[in-house]
C-alpha cells in the first residue's frame, strides 16, 4: 500500500514579484512596530535573495524607488539597526547584505549613508572578547557581510571603498 502524492504547493507570483505599490507598501511597514516590521524585512530579504528567480528584477524596481525619492529601503533597515531587538537587526543586516548582490548603483547608494556605516562600524567594533552571546557574534558577523557586499565585486570600484577608508573600524 502506497500513500498518496503529496500535494504541491502553489507559490504566489505576487509574493516573489511585487508590484511597485505592494514594494512601497512593505518598506513603509519597516518603521512599524514588532512584527509588522518583522514581517517585513523577512519579506523584503526573501525579495532580493538569489533563491528567489526574480530577484534582480525586484532589486531594480527598489532602485527605480530609491532613485525617483518614493522610498528608500536602505534607511529603512538601517533605522532597524538602532532598535533594541536582536533578532530584528539580524534579519535587517541579511536583507542589507543581499540588498546589493550585483548591484553596483545599490552599492554606491549604500557606501553613501553615512548614519548606516556609523550604525554597521558600531556592531563591527564591539568588543566580544568577554561575550559568549551568540546573537552579539552575529550581529557582528552580519555587519561584515553588510560591508564586504558593498565593497566586493563584481560590480564594485574604488570609489566604494574609498567611501568606506575614512571610517574608524572599515577598511583601515
Amino acid at each position: 500500500m502506497s500513500l498518496p502524492p503529496k500535494p504541491k504547493k502553489k507559490v504566489n507570483i505576487k509574493t516573489i514579484r511585487p508590484s511597485q505599490i505592494a514594494l512601497r507598501a512593505q518598506i513603509e511597514r519597516l518603521g512599524q512596530r514588532g512584527e509588522f516590521a518583522e514581517r517585513a524585512v523577512w519579506t523584503l530579504w526573501g525579495l532580493v535573495s538569489t533563491w528567489n528567480p526574480y530577484w534582480e528584477e525586484n532589486q531594480q524596481l527598489l532602485l527605480s524607488l530609491i532613485e525617483d525619492e518614493e522610498a528608500d529601503v536602505v534607511d529603512q533597515l538601517s533605522n532597524l539597526l538602532k532598535r533594541k531587538d536582536d533578532t530584528l537587526k539580524l534579519k535587517a543586516l541579511g536583507a542589507l547584505a543581499q540588498l546589493p548582490y550585483f548591484a553596483r548603483k545599490i552599492k554606491l547608494h549604500m557606501a553613501n549613508k553615512p548614519v548606516m556605516l556609523e550604525r554597521l562600524r558600531k556592531l563591527i567594533c564591539v568588543d566580544l572578547s568577554n561575550s559568549d552571546s551568540y546573537h552579539r557574534q552575529q550581529l557582528q558577523v552580519r555587519a561584515a557581510r553588510v560591508v564586504a557586499a558593498m565593497s566586493s565585486t563584481p560590480f564594485a570600484d574604488n570609489t566604494i571603498a574609498s567611501l568606506l577608508v575614512g571610517h574608524e573600524g572599515m577598511l583601515e
